[in-house]
């Protein structure tokens, strides 16, 4: 889904997720919240759960990780065959920075297309639902678009969000005949290259683990363009119904997992979330 609802809560900026708070970057820099301040956010936002990360990247190993890339994604740096791509990419396409008005005029068709690859129970938005997502964007969102070199004609565009010396990519929609003359391998290397080679990024991060379906977005990252897991503990404080229901339903968690219905699928996703957090919290 394109856009997002968000907040700023102890100076970090937190995405509201289907009920949930989550933080929008990972860093060292953030230690968490106390419990008292979890749930007075809770009880202020009536959010049902609210998840953070702490010691980020300074745990050897943990079920929970975050995908970044803090050393280089030169073309030079990468595998023989991922070069080939990246340059069959080069010929095609271009790419630039763009304001959000250029998303709002050029780029609807381009998330039209781009969604019909996807399996998901979310709804594609109109057009006016689409530019008002775009434009209620935190103003430190960065777009990027990619261009058919010949036509000038919008393939792909990227939204990204820059603060604290990180550069989060939250979304990025290609349409599907440019997938097939490499727009997504063109996009990752020129934008990790650019964000790498500024003074005030430390990293990119392509987001934390993904336990609600399968994908191999983080897998290709990690294989090709020179991204790694930086572990973390995670942490999360529910709303006090929420808890309780948690703390019921997490034995048969393996039962549940296989009830074939989107309010199981939901539930079992929390659960193995949960039963994550308590992994985490067993190797401190």
């Amino acid at each position: 889904m394109i856009g997002y609802q968000y907040r700023y809560l102890n100076g970090i900026l937190w995405k509201e997720s289907q009920g949930a708070l989550l933080p929008i970057l990972q860093t060292k820099s953030f230690k968490g919240l106390s419990f008292e301040e979890a749930q007075e956010t809770l009880n202020d936002t009536g959010a049902y759960l609210i998840r953070w990360e702490v010691n980020f990247d300074e745990v050897r190993f943990s079920p929970w990780w975050s995908i970044i890339n803090d050393s280089n994604c030169d073309i030079e740096s990468l595998s023989a065959k991922t070069r080939a791509k990246v340059r069959k990419g080069y010929k095609n396409y271009v790419a630039e920075i763009v304001p959000r008005d250029v998303i709002c005029s050029e780029c609807y068709p381009v998330y039209t297309s781009a969604f019909d690859r996807y399996d998901t129970h979310e709804y594609i938005m109109g057009r006016d639902e689409f530019e008002n997502a775009i434009n209620n964007l935190p103003q430190e969102t960065e777009f990027w678009v990619v261009r058919d070199r010949e036509t000038g004609e919008p393939v792909a565009f990227s939204e990204n969000y820059v603060s604290d010396n990180v550069c989060a990519y939250i979304t990025t929609w290609y349409t599907p005949a440019s997938l097939k003359k490499y727009s997504s391998y063109f996009l990752i290397q020129k934008m990790t290259s650019h964000y790498l080679g500024r003074n005030d990024i430390d990293y990119v991060s392509n987001g934390t683990r993904n336990i609600s379906h399968d994908t191999n977005a983080h897998e290709l990252l990690e294989r090709r363009f020179n991204f790694r897991k930086a572990y973390s503990e995670l942490n999360i404080v529910y709303s006090p119904l929420l808890k309780i229901l948690i703390k019921v339903s997490f034995p048969m968690r393996k039962l549940i997992e296989r009830i074939p219905l989107s309010s199981f699928k939901k539930a079992s996703v929390l659960l193995a979330q949960e039963e994550i957090k308590r992994k985490c919290a067993l190797g401190r």
